[in-house]
């Protein structure tokens, strides 16, 4: 019980953290397909934390306690009529869920098309029709984008009475598509929407994007914009992609980013070496921007007005207080983001847990963690409880196991429990595994590891799982050891 409420809290912590950024500029990492695929350049949408969907293309304020939503922009959503935008609750759009606290732990293609076929007939159902909204449309790329890419949220603050009256003059336009890959493309779209709010925030960076708007260029500029207006309380939020069987999506790119650091294009330009170093110079010179740098610098509002405050006490003189304010600023980043120290216990931590499951025949070898994620594709299907929240069913040898697949049901009754500690076992390998800049919020990584200490400490280390018989699932708990 402990340990849910733990949760509980942390994901309050987190939404309630967030919604203090009112409006945030969305930058999607590239997942290779359509232009993405020789542009590298991402997506771009936009979060509202006073605007929820009345329907899919229709705006309302939100009620007391409602998420925000996620306004996206695409070519063609395949719906029954040729929409510029659709709208969909912030945890829908991240995580394919209604609520937050039913977000998945890890990330698999069957999970996914479950989702997205769950929000097809449940929330869109008004703008499919009975028939529309092929699985090739995207529709689907407003529905659990962080299963398959990392997501940078570049907020700020808004009054109501700003929000009130985007909603008004946005409601009233036509929402009729008028998609262009040229010259309104999504990230247009999301320029339009900012400059709204803000008049002149986001601009085009034609110099580095060869005449086109990239989700990059309105990004920086939108950076630039807000860090000059404290008022603001401009912070960067990351969504980092889930764990799982998706490769990892790449960083968004300009134009003249992608000639020097992308493969294709680099052997290409590699026989223009005068193309070649007047694209890498001109990036170099004018349209350098790392999110992550961004992300460590501002991750929260705090960090934000600490960051004001030291260069206020740096300006007069105050040598001491800047000092003071610089340590806690340090201390506010490591909360959020975490440091080496707190990362090389955890991987220590890691091991610990690694070599007690394998004492317990839960796996054999550290390398069986590395099949799980294919185990579940072949073996596994994705349900729903009555909350919504995801399950995952396995049946083998007739016998049928399910896992929960969320924080709040991964240790609930009736939720396998070597299964569950095989899965957050694989889990934390991915996270240590993966680059420094793509791990997951901290406080998330702490859970993580406190959810596999309740795990192996009173069900597993003191011997009360009962071990079936070895099959694809080998060293997984039967019924009689789903206690705790």
């Amino acid at each position: 019980m402990r340990i849910g409420l733990f949760s509980v809290f942390i994901l309050l912590l987190a939404l309630c953290s967030f919604a203090e950024a009112d409006v945030g500029l969305m930058l999607d990492g590239s997942v290779g397909v359509g232009m993405s695929e020789l542009t590298g350049a991402g997506h771009a949408s936009i979060y509202l934390s006073r605007a929820c969907p009345e329907t899919p293309v229709k705006l309302r304020t939100c009620a007391p306690g409602e998420q925000g939503s996620v306004i996206s922009n695409y070519e063609d959503f395949g719906e029954r009529a040729a929409y510029d935008w659709n709208v969909v609750p912030l945890s829908v759009f991240l995580y394919g869920v209604e609520d937050a606290r039913q977000r998945p732990l890890i990330a698999t293609l069957e999970m996914l098309k479950a989702l997205r076929e769950r929000q097809r007939v449940t929330r869109l159902r008004g703008v499919c029709g009975e028939t529309g909204c092929p699985d090739t449309a995207h529709w689907r790329d407003q529905i659990g984008e962080a299963l398959i890419r990392e997501i940078y949220v570049f907020a700020v603050s808004t009054t109501p009475q700003q929000d009130e009256a985007f909603i008004e003059k946005f409601n009233a336009r036509a929402n009729l598509n008028r998609y262009n890959g040229f010259t309104r493309n999504c990230a247009d779209f999301a320029r339009e929407v900012m400059n709204l709010y803000f008049p002149g925030s986001t601009h085009a960076d034609y110099l580095n994007d060869f005449f086109i708007t990239s989700p990059k260029a309105i990004s920086r500029s939108f950076t630039h914009y807000s860090v000059e207006r404290p008022a603001l309380d401009f912070h960067v939020v990351r969504y980092a992609q889930l764990p799982g069987a998706f490769r990892h999506s790449d960083d968004p790119r300009h134009g003249t980013e992608v000639s020097f650091r992308s493969a294709r294009w680099l052997l290409l330009l590699l026989t223009r070496p005068h193309e070649l170093t007047l694209f890498a110079a001109t990036y170099a010179v004018t349209g350098r921007f790392n999110p992550y740098h961004e992300l460590q610098r501002r991750p929260s509002i705090i960090a934000g007005n600490l960051i004001e405050q030291r260069d206020a006490a740096r300006r007069r003189g105050d040598h001491k207080a800047a000092h003071e304010v610089t340590a806690q600023l340090k201390a506010e980043r490591v909360r959020l983001l975490g440091d080496d120290a707190g990362w090389d216990a955890y991987r220590a931590r890691f091991q610990e847990l690694l070599r007690s499951a394998i004492a317990d025949g839960v796996i054999e070898r550290h390398e069986d963690l590395h099949r799980f994620l294919s185990e579940v594709a072949a073996f596994g299907h994705t349900t729903f409880d009555a909350q919504g929240s995801p399950w995952l069913e396995i049946t083998e040898r007739g016998a049928a196991h399910r896992i929960g697949l969320t924080r709040g049901t991964v240790l609930a009754a009736g939720s396998d429990r070597a299964l569950a500690s095989r899965l957050l076992l694989t889990r934390m390998d991915a996270v240590l595994h993966q680059k420094k800049k793509y791990r997951e919020p901290w406080e998330q990584t702490v859970e993580d590891q406190q959810m596999a200490d309740a795990l192996f400490g009173p069900a597993i280390q003191n011997g009360s799982a009962d071990v079936a018989e070895a099959g694809p699932w080998q060293g997984h708990v039967a019924a009689a050891g789903n206690r705790h």
